[in-house]
């Protein structure tokens, strides 16, 4: 954990704060908050932003100055906007006689990048008071274009946190009268009406739960709990969406869920083995495995759900099915993303307490962020992967470092990638050049050098593989990098490798 403040402290901008857990930031020092005061007062600008964010996060008693004076900065406003849902709802309430009056300034005043950028962040944290000026902008927006004007998808996304910020009946009205309509049908906005009582917009989620692009429909009528169960049910009988409502009945009554997936199968093979492996959890029922097995054989692309579910189901003959499974997923598909830890989970499952205390024994982490891991896998009640409880407790301590191949940046930022290694590993580069085609820096008085492509927010896997390893990282797949000793690690995995 102390890495993972580490590098939260000097580089907060590459920490993914809405994932960031509160308890890392109740451990800052008074040193720590002064590093981030320093920073929000004098750093470039997106760290100064992100630092005032963390303070507010944290509720440092100067968050307040912090926040005011980069909203004020004409060269931090739109960094700080574009980043303000990363304060999430209790920090934002906490500051939110300063913050609203500057969202609502720029959904009335701000350019089209501004007013995007603060609607969203007002319909995250639920901005009441934004959400007449957002309804007003969808309406403004749908009329020009069915007018003539631009194709725009803003229209919708206005309607969306609208919808979010202010559930009223009005916005129910509009949304309810641009869905009869072909075009422009603003399904995203229904799911925050469902879970705040809208009982048209339950149904509606409950029929199309599942479907592609309508992320948050299941997490309405789980929201909504009983009164959805029903729905659930009757949208079983319909092909389609019958997949996502069995999943979704399973997140509220999963004894439900589990006989309606052995009962009808066929209609929702891949998750009804999934909610099987969840239902009958270390059961080692023969008459569950025989069925997942049966589901494994008669379907295609159901290697993956089929061998978690028969791990979770537990016994041998469940087991044994796992391995195959994995194995026809690797002939199937020898590049598959997750094949490394689906072989770790069916031929090492086991409790993650001894997995844990091996990571321990081995020098990787300290007994205590193992303990943190081993309880919270637990809970599952289910054996887990070496590989997973591996990159959890790797993640906790802060030692771990996920690279996505997009950067979302052009040029791509191999100089903040570096900043977010070195702070991790302590190690000191110096005369770090990042300009044009060229990107360099000096390391223990030797000079490293690339050519990159400055036309692409992707990462060159070559260069960032040669960066980490300079900085004694150790790649362990999926785009993952650790900060460890590579001798510890091969002791690790020795100890939990299982029996060929």
């Amino acid at each position: 954990m102390a890495a993972r403040l580490a590098a939260l402290v000097a580089c907060p901008s590459e920490v993914y704060l809405l994932d960031e857990p509160d308890k890392t930031l109740a451990k800052m020092t008074d040193a720590d908050r002064a590093t981030l005061r320093a920073t929000a007062a004098g750093g470039p600008e997106v760290e100064r932003v992100a630092a005032a964010i963390v303070l507010a996060r944290a509720g440092d008693e100067h968050a307040a100055a912090a926040l005011a004076e980069v909203i004020t900065d004409p060269v931090c406003r739109r960094e700080a906007h574009l980043h303000l849902n990363h304060l999430g709802r209790i920090a934002f309430a906490a500051h939110a006689d300063l913050l609203t009056p500057w969202l609502l300034d720029l959904l009335d005043n701000g350019d089209e990048v501004d007013r995007r950028s603060a609607a969203g962040s007002c319909g995250y944290l639920r901005v009441s008071a934004a959400g007449p000026r957002m309804l007003r902008l969808a309406r403004e927006g749908i009329a020009a274009i069915r007018a003539g004007g631009e194709h725009s998808w803003d229209p919708q996304w206005f309607l969306h946190w609208a919808a979010e910020a202010w559930p009223t009946r009005e916005v129910s009205d509009e949304v309810r009268a641009w869905m009869d309509r072909d075009d422009y049908r603003p399904v995203e906005a229904i799911p925050p009406l469902a879970a705040r009582g809208f009982e048209w917009a339950l149904r509606w989620c409950a029929e199309n739960v599942g479907a592609h692009g309508i992320s948050s429909a299941a997490d309405a009528l789980v929201e909504r709990g009983a009164d959805s169960v029903p729905l659930l049910e009757e949208a079983l009988r319909v092909p389609r969406p019958a997949g996502g409502a069995l999943v979704t009945l399973a997140r509220i009554d999963l004894a439900k869920a589990g006989a309606h997936a052995r009962a009808d199968w066929p209609l929702f093979p891949e998750q009804a083995a999934e909610v099987l492996g969840e239902a009958h959890a270390g059961t080692a029922d023969d008459g569950v495995v025989d069925l997942v097995l049966t589901i494994l054989d008669r379907e295609r692309y159901v290697e993956e759900t089929c061998a978690q579910a028969l791990v979770r189901i537990g016994g041998p003959r469940a087991l044994a099915g796992a391995v195959r499974a994995v194995e026809l997923l690797a002939e199937r598909d020898p590049y598959h993303d997750d094949l490394r830890r689906l072989r770790s989970l069916v031929r090492g499952a086991s409790p993650a307490r001894p997995i844990a205390a091996s990571m321990v024994r081995a020098g990787l982490v300290s007994k205590e962020i193992a303990d943190e891991v081993a309880i919270e896998l637990a809970a599952a009640g289910e054996p887990v992967a070496p590989d997973e409880v591996m990159v959890a407790a790797f993640d906790r301590a802060g030692l771990l470092v996920t690279v996505d191949p997009e950067s979302g940046f052009v040029p791509v930022p191999y100089d903040r990638l570096l900043s977010r290694l070195a702070a991790i590993s302590g190690a000191v580069a110096e005369a770090v050049t990042l300009d044009g085609d060229r990107f360099s820096f000096v390391h223990n008085g030797i000079l490293h050098a690339w050519t990159i492509d400055p036309d692409t927010d992707w990462y060159d896997t070559h260069i960032v593989w040669e960066v980490a390893d300079l900085l004694s990282f150790v790649h362990i797949g999926q785009s993952r990098y650790v900060y460890a000793d590579p001798d510890a690690l091969d002791e690790f995995m020795n100890t939990t490798k299982p029996p060929t």
